[in-house]
């Protein structure tokens, strides 16, 4: 029989913090979460003989290290292998996309305002972005169903070529067929997520779908939380973060005043929809400064394992690391301590409080605190 050696498969990635150390599973989305110096071992045992390897962990900690192998085994993290390792490449870490910009946020009140819907309509028809996502705070009545229908025409007879477009809407009684017939009618529609009404999932097929949250949709305030339910592992996502920002790259938004800018929670504007050209507006270099800035620059969070499958937020930060014009402040709705591998809730952290006055956010500290 021939000896078997030990595989790390180039789809799962070992990312190394302050202390701890993570494996992101890019094919079957998982992440584990490992005790750094057991990392590092296991990184340099790729390829390794497995007797090796064991020779090698009776003479460190042969209990826990045992332990953690055959876990990782189990999971099929690790492969036990026999044949030519040379045969398995590497997984290509480069990240290109073919347009500038790869999504733009539209905030709009209602589907009412004609100028705005108007000198919206002139922006985009110059646009070439196919990710289209679109937040309307008013209250959605099934009257307002037939205007977002005319919307949805309008918008997809541009030559911006939207391909996948979905709504976040305040609705607390639309008729769910009603909406569910927009499925039908547009195929570049992805999803529709009602809030202020009940939680529930209605499919529409394999990746479509209209969803219910409970939550008030109010304003982009709330943008911006660091949870592990918002981490994304798969292999675009990750290698967008090694090289780029992982919320801000390629992303263009429009706020409530027709406003360009990188976030609609974000102060800096680069213009107006009234007056300026998409082209013009993308191409400057001060609309870009974040696009390259990664979780590797940032204070606190360049010590965390979870580093690449983390969302990042430049609108609201801890404000405590400045570069020239760049925030490199850990985002302030971040709870988790990557030197003791603890989740709290960030609100209620003391250190946080002079952050907290200076984007006004007593009211949702307080809301957090009950």
């Amino acid at each position: 029989m021939l000896p078997e050696r030990i595989l790390i498969p180039s789809n799962c990635i070992i990312t190394h913090g302050k202390f701890f150390s993570t494996i992101s599973d890019l094919q079957f989305s998982e992440i584990y979460l490992l005790d750094k110096e057991f990392a590092v071992f296991l990184e340099n045992s790729n390829g390794k003989l497995l007797d090796e390897v064991q020779s090698e962990i009776s003479q460190i900690n042969k209990v826990t290290y045992t332990k953690y192998l055959n876990q990782l085994i189990e999971e099929k993290i690790i492969y036990l292998l026999t044949a030519d390792l040379e045969n398995f490449v590497s997984l290509n870490m480069d990240f290109d996309y073919y347009a500038v910009i790869s999504n733009i946020l539209v905030e709009m009140h209602n589907l009412n305002n004609h100028s705005y819907n108007s000198s919206l309509f002139d922006f985009l028809d110059d646009v070439t972005c196919t990710n289209i996502e679109i937040v309307i705070y008013d209250e959605l009545r099934d009257l307002d169903i037939l205007n977002l229908r005319s919307f949805l025409k309008k918008l997809l007879s541009l030559r911006i070529s939207v391909r996948h477009l979905s709504f976040h809407i305040s609705c607390s009684s639309c008729n769910l067929n009603h909406l569910v017939s927009l499925f039908d009618e547009f195929k570049s529609l992805r999803f529709i997520v009602l809030y202020s009404t009940d939680e529930f999932v209605e499919q529409i097929d394999s990746n479509r779908y209209i969803s219910g949250s409970p939550v008030k949709l109010a304003s982009f305030r709330n943008c911006g939380n660091i949870s592990q339910n918002y981490f994304s592992i798969n292999i675009r996502n990750f290698t967008e973060s090694k090289s780029h920002n992982s919320c801000l790259n390629r992303k263009l938004a429009i706020d409530l005043n027709g406003q360009i800018k990188n976030c609609p929670a974000m102060p800096e504007s680069f213009g107006s929809i009234k007056g300026e050209r998409f082209k013009d507006v993308v191409n400057k270099i001060s609309f870009q400064k974040y696009w390259d800035v990664t979780k590797d620059d940032i204070n606190i969070c360049k010590d965390c394992p979870f580093r690449y499958v983390c969302t990042d937020c430049r609108a609201y930060t801890e404000r405590t690391t400045f570069k020239e014009d760049l925030d490199l402040s850990k985002p302030l709705k971040c709870g988790y301590n990557p030197y003791t591998n603890e989740w709290a809730e960030w609100s209620t952290n003391p250190l946080k409080e002079k952050a907290i006055a200076y984007y006004g956010m007593e009211d949702l500290v307080k809301k957090n605190v009950k």
